[in-house]
């Protein structure tokens, strides 16, 4: 995962919407651009899906393109979940977030 750009991910996680995003990309829109029919079944709380296309602040296709670094040594934990979970299922993500720290000071 080391040196891959966020749209190279989103390639891998979602290859059915590689050519839409290839579009949008090409004709320099700012991703992501959801709706409130986007995200209803993956953030099911009407309120929260408000706050989060409230917060949303697209960016352009040099932010898609970027490399993102992993450092050697990060820690993380792998969660069942979705790309929202932290909006659908707070506690097992502050769980999750507890365990790590807890390693860390270990």
């Amino acid at each position: 995962m080391h040196g891959k750009s966020r749209l190279d991910l989103l390639r891998s996680a979602l290859p059915e919407l590689t050519e839409t995003i290839d579009t949008s990309l090409a004709e320099d829109e700012l991703l992501p651009k959801w709706s409130e029919d986007d995200l209803r079944e993956v953030v099911p709380d009407a309120e929260v899906r408000r706050r989060l296309l409230a917060g949303l602040r697209p960016h352009p296709r040099t932010y898609q393109l970027e490399p993102i670094p992993v450092f050697a040594g990060w820690p993380y934990l792998q969660l069942d979940g979705e790309h929202f979970h932290l909006l659908v299922d707070p506690a097992a993500v502050a769980e999750a977030l507890l365990q790590l720290a807890s390693g860390l000071l270990q």
